[in-house]
């Protein structure tokens, strides 16, 4: 039988440190340098991006909101519109197909959980998810069509 060092055997259990190990061991995390951590993350997700659109702004406000568009520019948008409306139909109906058979196998899973409280909760809420997420997809272009006009 094969023998483990005691770091070794809480590191495949998934129990690092303990209270008493964190008190000896210097190279452990304080509270403080979580804290640290904590902070560095918050600048990296909210003051980077947040940075990033001020600069932006004189690129974005140059744009001509105003501009009028020909006949000949729409035309010529709708035709390169058209293969990337070919994919998102083709996907629509591919994810939309993939939900309901999905949708058929929580049924199944509902059913067989019995008196399983547990097991009929998760059916229950992958089916909202699964609802969710059709109801996402096909609003998608509804939605984008009334922001736009």
């Amino acid at each position: 039988m094969m023998t483990f060092a005691p770091h070794a055997k809480r590191f495949m259990t998934g129990n690092m440190l303990s209270g008493k190990e964190t008190a000896e061991n210097p190279s452990s995390f304080s509270k403080t340098e979580v804290t640290t951590m904590e902070k560095r993350k918050l600048i990296n997700c909210i003051i980077w991006p947040l940075l990033a659109a001020i600069f932006s702004m004189p690129f974005i406000s140059a744009a001509d909101m105003n501009a009028t568009i020909t006949a000949q520019e729409k035309a010529q948008f709708d035709k390169i519109l058209e293969p990337v409306m070919k994919i998102y139909h083709l996907l629509l109906y591919l994810v939309s197909a993939v939900a309901i058979i999905y949708a058929v196998y929580i049924g199944i899973q509902f059913m067989l959980s019995g008196s399983d409280a547990k097991k009929r909760d998760e059916a229950k809420h992958s089916l909202t998810y699964v609802g969710i997420g059709l109801l996402v997809i096909w609003a998608a272009p509804y939605v984008v069509q009334m922001l736009i006009g």
